[in-house]
């Protein structure tokens, strides 16, 4: 977004807020945290994208050239573009319904389809998709490796299908950055599809953006 447009989405969700009385409502709260209470007050409200945190981790990674952010959670996926590390356009940022609950839903089907139309549960589906298999007379059946690697890839094809619909295309970027918890079962299909990718080590996945905005929230608040 350019600066005038951050200012009035900025103006508008604060306007928003301020009907509920959010601020005033939630001063000196009391919170129960770790055993522990603790007591707080709300004063002001910092609006930040989501998945952008690993802008702030990595700075190198937007320095001077074009990059893309590609952030997979559990419900959506969500897609930005920096040109020399700022987003600039509102066609350059927006988020779609495709997220680890379609992905799940592709692992599903394909093993479905595998095991001749007997139709496999979510919830073993999505054991089946953090494991790499399923289990078959009490060993790993190899078949089913095959069968979710495909269907991850098939899920990696239509995320970037969805992205194309938006003119945005990642294989014309210089730098692709792919954040979320969601890429974890995905860390291995995305580094063979684009090898040149950046992606977070595996355990810091789905903390990286949060880590970023704490920083940004310490530079601003903590000296107040």
């Amino acid at each position: 977004m350019s600066e005038k447009s951050d200012k009035l989405v900025e103006e508008r969700i604060r306007e928003y807020f301020s009907d509920l009385d959010i601020i005033e409502s939630c001063e000196e709260k009391l919170k129960y945290v770790d055993g522990n209470d603790y007591e707080f007050s709300i004063n002001d409200i910092t609006l930040k994208s989501e998945d952008t945190g690993i802008k702030y981790i990595h700075p190198e990674l937007f320095d001077k050239t074009t990059t893309i952010v590609i952030g997979f959670g559990e419900l959506n996926m969500n897609v930005q573009v920096f040109r020399n590390g700022v987003c600039v356009s509102n066609d350059d940022r927006f988020s779609e319904d495709f997220g680890a609950i379609q992905l799940v839903n592709y692992i599903k089907e394909g093993l479905t389809a595998y095991k001749c139309g007997n139709t496999v549960k979510y919830e073993d589906a999505e054991e089946a998709l953090q494991n790499g298999y399923l289990i078959k007379d009490g060993a790993i059946d190899e078949k089913s490796v095959q069968v979710i690697k495909k269907s991850k890839r098939n899920f990696v094809e239509e995320a970037l299908n969805i992205i194309a619909r938006h003119s945005v295309h990642p294989e014309s970027m210089q730098q692709i950055v792919f954040v979320g918890g969601t890429v974890i079962p995905l860390i291995d299909t995305l580094k063979e599809m684009f090898p040149y990718s950046f992606v977070p080590e595996k355990e810091h996945l789905q903390w990286v953006t949060a880590e970023g905005l704490y920083k940004i929230a310490v530079a601003k608040y903590l000296k107040r």
